[in-house]
């Protein structure tokens, strides 16, 4: 049985729900839906992100962020390094639902491999942090 595409509107944000295209690489569909079920699945125990979450800043929509003849990782990679590359300890306290907790790095995933045709090989790395910070709460 095959990879199917998660309908867009179970993998976005409302915010995001302008005609995306499909994500074309294989291995990001496959990691991104992964982390989405991983995220729908997080206990209702786990805390909402509020505007202080250090994700809440790739909450929103992407339109425009990444100029004419901007490569789109580039805009992007070092701002989620900032948040992402971190000690395990730290990256359990960024475990919170909601738009501006976890979905709001999904969303932001989502948009450069659809929109920008970022390789999964790219996001991998990031999502598998994020999965095993989950395993971790």
């Amino acid at each position: 049985m095959g990879l199917q595409q998660l309908p867009v509107s179970s993998l976005v944000g409302a915010s995001q729900l302008s005609e995306q295209p499909k994500i074309a690489c294989p291995t990001a569909l496959k990691l991104l839906n992964r982390f989405w079920i991983r995220i729908q699945q997080l206990p209702e125990s786990i805390e909402v992100a509020d505007n202080d979450c250090p994700l809440a800043h790739f909450s929103g929509t992407f339109d425009g962020s990444v100029g004419p003849g901007q490569d789109a990782w580039e805009v992007w990679n070092g701002l989620l390094d900032t948040e992402l590359q971190k000690s395990p300890e730290e990256l359990v306290n960024l475990v919170k639902r909601g738009e501006k907790g976890l979905m709001a790095v999904y969303n932001l995933l989502e948009y450069l491999a659809s929109s920008h045709s970022i390789p999964g090989a790219l996001l991998e790395g990031k999502i598998e942090r994020l999965m095993q910070a989950i395993d971790s709460v």
